[in-house]
């Protein structure tokens, strides 16, 4: 029994050690096989001499002194696979405004049918920039145009889980179809954005596509978990951007109705903003006027549940994302 005992105890102690053996192996495997981060993807902001032109049309000589990014990886179908198309991005940029532009690849035909502004445009030929200006991995803004050159922008908050979309800068986009596709081209100006000043700034940025055709989404700085991902995206670097030149924002408004045998009624307001740094501003509103806003389409409610209506008024939209939390902190 002592003998049968020491045995069986032997083969125990073989078992573990080579248990313990192949885990190891497997471990140093997946050590030496792992695919680095594209995340750490990075570029050397350029300025640019001159301004490009806006008009979907890429001329050579307004873009020689960007660099082209390339290496596009699908978001889907097949995530993490070098994208079927080629794709390339540019970026320059000057005091007042941020350019980029794309050349997009592909044998087929191009599909471009939406026209309304923020509109998901995804569903279309299209390409997109994110970009975030504090480089605080959580929050940042997106820009996409479609091959029609039809916008769409917002908000990131909550690194990528929150969108809001009511927010509109004044940007400019066109595009043009070419004999290997098409091509984009953006210009935003910086006045757009919340951002520290000074040199050797860095930003986040990410590059996006869509093709309707294979319905296939890629991203520079993939592959991603979410495609609106700010701590995933890669970095602009080396930015020497001036300071925001409208700290100080008033908006004032005065109204007046006249009406036969009544004295004349007046009405005034103002809208102000402040920033007191690059990422913190204050807003105040005194005797706002909304008569102006979008009314909201009627909608005919046979439920127990309340509706929830887009907020449309532009003092309760200034910072909205930062309520659109998985709870509600802010209702209205």
């Amino acid at each position: 029994m002592r003998g049968r005992g020491c045995q069986y105890c032997r083969r125990v102690a073989v078992w573990a050690a080579g248990t313990v053996f192949l885990a190891c192996t497997a471990t140093v495997g997946a050590q030496t096989t792992a695919t680095p981060p594209l995340t750490s993807r990075e570029i050397v902001a350029v300025q640019a001499t001159k301004p490009p032109v806006i008009d979907g049309e890429m001329v050579e000589d307004e873009w020689k002194a960007a660099a082209a990014v390339t290496g596009f990886i699908q978001y889907e179908p097949r995530r993490g696979e070098v994208s079927d198309v080629r794709t390339e991005a540019f970026v320059l940029y000057d005091a007042g405004h941020l350019y980029v532009a794309f050349r997009a690849w592909d044998p087929e035909p191009i599909t471009a049918e939406l026209t309304q502004r923020d509109a998901d445009l995804f569903l279309d030929d299209a390409v997109a920039i994110v970009l975030d200006t504090t480089f605080d991995r959580r929050s940042g803004y997106y820009f996409i145009t479609n091959a029609l050159g039809t916008q769409a922008d917002g908000r990131i908050a909550d690194d990528g889980r929150i969108l809001e979309s009511s927010w509109d800068a004044p940007w400019q986009s066109a595009a043009r179809r070419t004999d290997y596709g098409w091509s984009a081209e953006f210009s935003v100006p910086l006045s757009s954005f919340r951002y520290a000043a000074g040199k050797s700034q860095i930003w986040g940025i990410n590059f996006g596509r869509s093709r309707r055709r294979t319905l296939e989404r890629s991203f520079w700085g993939g592959p991603l978990d979410n495609q609106w991902r700010v701590s995933q995206a890669g970095r602009l670097t080396t930015l020497d951007v001036p300071p925001p030149m409208d700290r100080i924002q008033v908006l004032p408004y005065a109204l007046t109705r006249v009406q036969e045998g009544m004295a004349p009624h007046w009405e005034a307001g103002i809208d102000a903003r402040y920033a007191l740094t690059p990422t913190t501003a204050v807003y105040a509103t005194l005797f706002p006027d909304f008569a102006t806003i979008e009314a909201d389409q009627e909608q005919i409610n046979l439920t127990r549940f309340e509706l929830s209506l887009p907020e449309k008024r532009q003092f309760f939209l200034e910072g909205q994302e930062q309520f659109n939390q998985r709870f509600r902190t802010f209702y209205s």
